[in-house]
């Protein structure tokens, strides 16, 4: 059975004086474990270089440039099996001889490092949390706060976002974690895990944390870390996901483009997860290298992804001919008209996205100013609205305004709502109730559109990356000083606040700049005497008064525009601290769900929509054993075993000509041998029980299946793997942490991995191995009634 993980690894950029400077340095293993290679999967040569970025060197960065995140990354290894990488990448001060190295300017030099871990298995979020937890138990001064953590909207775009949107850690007191060198529970999570059996839930203490697993039974789907759909759908449309599928079914060569290195792997895999029963043997390299980039000319099929630095060269523009480009971060497909692809039937991909619509929450709201306690009630409201990928649901019009008074009146476009009964245009804006109210657009995406005419808009947000920031203002600016109150839990649960999550803008100090004059980004506040309502304004940020005109004086001027004075504080609530508002309706005390309940209900929706494609294809191509030669020989091709034409007659009309093209591709052609080949093939057993439970149960197979495979009625077996223990660790080996560098990661210690200790062996119960129902009659009257 599968192993957790294969490899830890600690890579750098080699510290010397040859280095500094270089565009493009090597880059070399520190340390690894183990040392020696798995009988099964031996050590992949130069995953190094996947490890650390490509444009990562040694120099200066500011603060913010050099905090830790995480990426993730895929290659195909000799034999075809696929090997994952989860990096956790950062920065530390350059030391030379015991002496930091400073630049030109007198700042400190900082050089990439990264640690990671190698594995067969894509258990991303697992990794994800071993590596910060090493990360941070291991460095003094780690920067706590990773990249994005700080951002009043987080980028949920990234890897990083999306872990923190669930939680899957349990946390545990500091007395009950053991005093161990830090190679003692490298080596306790590599050697000691568990293999990934079926049907398990393992619980996993990393350091202070308890990571909770979940492995599907065996007559389940493939198990799919949920971050790759949560990327998947942050980056794309139900309609455009469904377009790229059904791409990569017809073996069609795909190319994903994203700013964001981690989402290039992470909804790659969840593109395959969606092939089943189809297994993708053609070339799969989430992120290719850069000294590779031409294989994107090449005409066999493949699904391949780049930076988007790296889409913009010359080597890689000159290679796109006949090629899908997938835009991950503007949710936009470029189908070139040489390209012979059909779809998915419009049937199925509308019930898709009124699936996904109905999980998705709206989008996320943030009241900046309001003249009332109620917003309902407000006639001047500036607010924010973040919309991920997709349709919006949104309609345009323009006209000219008053937005403050006194001033002139100026171009603006306005939104409103796209109405309820036109279905062409739906989208997540119909369940904004403050678009009823048809605002004025003064931002998007941070930069000012206000005095633009309406095709210039228009464009601006066709075109912009996703997430979408819209800032919109109803009503005028008054221009007398008048109290603007703070938005507070208390006054929203008198609104609608279903359809409004609103937050208020956190409060951030005014920093100084700690690595050299001016090299710091200052945080500007818009501050008041008493408690004021601080807002921070990068200089990216919309200048949403024409009457604005010098970025110098921004302080005076968000003064002069806003007037805001000193707001009223509601009782027993701190000012400046962020309100959290329930997105769901508040009538009476109702019990909040446990962090185990929405994790399994996100989980639910995440596997109902891998099982909502599998079903699509059991309706397309179920039919296929009905067609088998019964004269065709152990060893047979599929001409031999398969009546094509015969089986292209039995699907509909409509859907004929995508099953058409779907047969001709060595996909089909390998699902077809193999099912012939091999009766009891458990990479086919689900679908063809599913088969079976549609012929059978009819109308009900939907509903039956769905209660079968989703998570929430997995029947899974709790497994708690023990702490790690001292067996073999020297008595020495803390004084010689206390003596060691505590500002960069430790060179690690043979001697501290401790004794090897055997992998834990789970004793399985014997589980199901099929969906079948034993007495289908019985079932299927118990889903009439």
């Amino acid at each position: 059975m599968p192993i957790l993980a294969d490899y830890f690894m600690s890579v750098t950029v080699p510290p010397t004086e040859e280095n500094i400077g270089l565009s493009n340095p090597p880059v070399v293993i520190v340390d690894r474990y183990p040392t020696a290679d798995h009988k099964k999967h031996r050590f992949p040569e130069n995953s190094q270089y996947c490890c650390i970025p490509g444009s990562a060197k040694i120099r200066y960065l500011k603060k913010e440039k050099r905090r830790p995140y995480f990426f993730t990354f895929c290659f195909t290894l000799d034999d075809g099996s696929r090997s994952y990488g989860t990096s956790l990448f950062y920065y530390e001060k350059l030391k030379i001889d015991g002496e930091y190295r400073l630049d030109e300017k007198g700042r400190n030099l900082y050089v990439p490092r990264a640690i990671c871990v190698l594995s067969h298995q894509p258990v991303f979020s697992a990794f994800n949390v071993f590596l910060r937890e090493v990360y941070r138990n291991s460095i003094v001064d780690a920067e706590d706060s990773f990249a994005d953590e700080t951002s009043a909207i987080p980028r949920v775009d990234s890897f990083e976002a999306l872990l923190r949107k669930g939680s899957i850690c349990d946390i545990i007191s500091d007395d009950l974690v053991p005093n161990l060198p830090l190679e003692r529970h490298i080596s306790h999570f590599v050697d000691f895990c568990p293999s990934l059996e079926h049907n398990l839930c393992l619980s996993i203490p990393i350091f202070q944390k308890v990571l909770t697993l979940r492995i599907p039974p065996s007559y389940c789907l493939p198990y799919v870390d949920r971050l790759c759909f949560d990327c998947l759908f942050t980056s794309l449309s139900p309609r455009n996901i469904a377009k790229v599928v059904a791409a990569a079914l017809q073996e069609h060569r795909i190319l994903l483009v994203s700013e964001q290195a981690d989402s290039l792997t992470l909804c790659a895999e969840a593109i395959l997860s969606l092939l089943y029963p189809f297994r993708w043997f053609h070339p799969f390299v989430p992120i290719l290298p850069l000294s590779v980039t031409e294989t994107i000319s090449a005409e066999f099929p493949y699904i391949f992804g780049v930076t988007a630095k790296q889409f913009r060269r010359d080597e890689c523009q000159s290679s796109l001919e006949g090629v899908l480009i997938v835009q991950l971060d503007y949710d936009k497909l470029v189908i070139p008209e040489s390209l012979d692809l059909h779809f998915f039937n419009p049937r199925f991909v509308r019930r898709f996205e009124k699936r996904v619509q109905r999980h998705l929450p709206p989008p996320p709201t943030r009241i900046l100013y309001c003249d009332s306690p109620i917003v309902a009630h407000s006639t001047f409201l500036l607010f924010e609205i973040t919309f991920g990928p997709g349709r919006l649901g949104l309609s345009l019009n323009s006209k000219r305004a008053v937005l403050r008074e006194g001033d002139p009146k100026v171009d603006c476009v306005v939104l409103s709502r796209s109405p309820d009964d036109d279905v062409a245009d739906a989208g997540p804006a119909r369940r904004v109730a403050l678009f009823k109210r048809e605002p004025c657009v003064v931002a998007v995406n941070g930069v000012s559109v206000v005095g633009k005419k309406y095709p210039e808009v228009k464009t601006l947000i066709e075109q912009a990356t996703r997430p979408l920031v819209l800032r919109c203002q109803i009503g005028t600016v008054p221009a007398v000083p008048c109290h603007i109150p703070v938005v507070t839990p208390s006054l929203h649960l008198r609104t609608r606040s279903h359809e409004l999550a609103v937050a208020q803008t956190r409060s951030e100090s005014v920093q100084q700049a700690s690595d050299g004059a001016g090299d710091e980004t200052v945080s500007r506040i818009a501050s008041t005497e008493g408690h004021s309502l601080s807002l921070t304004f990068p200089d990216t940020d919309p200048l949403v008064s024409p009457a604005i005109v010098s970025p110098s004086d921004e302080q005076g001027s968000l003064h002069r525009y806003y007037r805001c004075l000193t707001p009223a504080v509601t009782p027993g609530v701190t000012p400046g601290v962020t309100p959290t508002v329930s997105a769901t309706p508040t009538e009476g005390h109702k019990k909040q769900a446990s962090p185990e309940e929405l994790e399994l209900k996100s989980a639910d929706f995440v596997e109902s929509v891998r099982i909502q494609f599998m079903l699509e294809l059991c309706s397309l191509i179920g039919q296929y054993k009905r067609h088998f030669h019964s004269d065709a020989k152990e060893g047979a091709t599929m001409e031999e075993i398969l009546d094509k034409k015969a089986f292209l007659r039995e699907v509909e009309e409509e859907d004929r000509p995508f099953v058409k093209r779907i047969a001709k591709t060595q996909l089909f052609r390998h699902l077809i041998e193999d099912a012939f080949e091999y009766e009891d093939n458990y990479e086919l057993n689900l679908f063809n029980d599913c088969i079976a439970v549609v012929r059978g149960m009819k109308e009900y197979a939907e509903e039956y299946i769905f209660d079968q495979l989703l998570p929430s009625h997995w029947p899974l077996q709790r497994v708690e793997v023990p702490m790690p223990t001292g067996e073999g660790v020297p008595e020495q080996w803390f004084e010689e942490e206390l003596v060691r560098d505590l500002e960069c990661f430790p060179r690690l210690k043979e001697a501290n991995y401790g004794s090897h200790v055997s992998r834990m062996k789970v004793e399985v119960k014997e589980e199901r191995r099929s969906i079948v129902p034993s007495d289908m009659k019985s079932v299927l009257k118990k889903y009439r009634q």
